[in-house]
């Protein structure tokens, strides 16, 4: 493994590919990180990109609203943290549980060799199954709903 990859948290794995350690923090003062330098994922949901997006549009809905100005920048920093961090570090983990099942190396395939053409039928439905509820996020979380919630907060807060 090469060092870079180990200070940036990250490892490799035979079967699953690279793991990722969801960081503590996407803002400190002014500065503000979004898409992969906050929360780059395995690719196992598709969900980068939307991610990215998502932070996007939280930071621009906070940075456009009434009350964002420049001695704030710190506030709308810490709203924006509040918000999306906990939701894409949670969709890093899905994606890298995702990657996991793909690659037959979740539990309940602990006995499963690589290479291994043999797997149960009952398995690779309960891993079906674990796909789907690990997925099942997409279609009940929402945007808007970050966006709401983030003018709030902001609003709840003050102008700093």
């Amino acid at each position: 493994m090469a060092n870079s990859e180990k200070s940036f948290g990250a490892s490799t794995n035979r079967r699953s590919g690279l793991s990722l350690e969801p960081l503590e923090l996407f803002s400190s003062g002014c500065i503000i990180l979004a898409g992969d330098a906050a929360h780059a994922m395995t690719p196992h949901q598709g969900s980068g990109a939307g991610q990215a997006v998502e932070d996007a549009c939280v930071l621009a809905v906070l940075l456009c609203y009434k009350l964002c100005n420049k001695s704030n920048l710190s506030l709308i920093g810490k709203v924006y943290d509040q918000i999306r961090r906990p939701v894409a570090n949670q969709v890093l983990a899905a994606s890298c549980i995702s990657g996991k099942l793909c690659g037959l190396v979740a539990p309940g395939f602990e006995d499963v060799e690589e290479g291994n053409a043999h797997v149960s039928f009952e398995k690779l439905t309960k891993l079906i199954d674990d796909f789907g509820k690990g997925m099942e996020w997409v279609w009940k979380e929402s945007a808007e709903d970050d966006k709401r919630r983030a003018i709030e907060m902001l609003e709840s807060l003050g102008t700093g």
